[in-house]
């Protein structure tokens, strides 16, 4: 007979808070999330950079810009809360903010990162930051067990900085859409730097 009965009451959402082993596994599960959002990111950073020098004009030191940097701050704040998870201890309502915080400032940082983006009609660095969001709630959905209200909570918070990314691409091709010369043109009238081959790596590989 089943240990269930049919008066037996439902069994209730996940949560940290009800033992001690939940607690244990939530930071352990929290741990694993960002140590692959770590890896991730900095692999997409440095594959990205990689290319650019070996295939283009782009230079070390052109890498060192505010796009980029956005990207290393999210790679920072996810290797901190990594490192935080693994090493302490840490009380069931204080991971149930860091799981919050965690994700929303990684993508905090992804948006900031899209929004000093230098500006093109012919990248849309706003659906770059949708695919972001999108994956790391998907990945989150799959290593961290959560409730479903913990769950709405999180998908909200990283979803409002994409309206942010997505406001300021729509300016610019306001902005720039009807002004612009011919993609041969280097400089548009608005000051904008044509760019169809953007990231410089692109023209390469489309070539083989």
């Amino acid at each position: 007979m089943s240990a269930l009965g049919p008066s037996s009451p439902p069994l209730p959402a996940y949560s940290p808070l009800d033992s001690e082993d939940n607690r244990t596994f939530y930071q352990g599960r929290i741990a694993l999330l960002n140590r692959m959002t770590f890896l991730l990111s900095l692999g997409f950073l440095v594959l990205h950079n990689t290319l650019s020098i070996a295939t283009s004009s782009y230079t070390v030191r052109d890498a060192l810009n505010a796009s980029n940097g956005g990207h290393l701050a999210s790679i920072l704040v996810a290797l901190s809360t990594w490192q935080l998870t693994r090493r302490r201890l840490l009380p069931a309502k204080g991971l149930v903010g860091l799981d919050l915080a965690s994700m929303a400032l990684q993508v905090l940082c992804y948006a900031a990162m899209a929004i000093v983006a230098p500006p093109s009609l012919y990248g849309r660095i706003d659906l770059v930051v949708v695919l972001i969001v999108t994956s790391l709630q998907m990945i989150r959905a799959v290593v961290v067990p959560s409730t479903p209200l913990r769950t709405i909570a999180v998908g909200v918070a990283v979803s409002l900085p994409v309206l942010a990314v997505a406001y300021r691409v729509g300016l610019d091709f306001a902005d720039a859409g009807n002004r612009l010369p011919s993609p041969s043109s280097s400089t548009t009238r608005s000051g904008w730097r044509s760019r169809p081959s953007w990231p410089p790596w692109r023209r390469a590989l489309s070539t083989v």
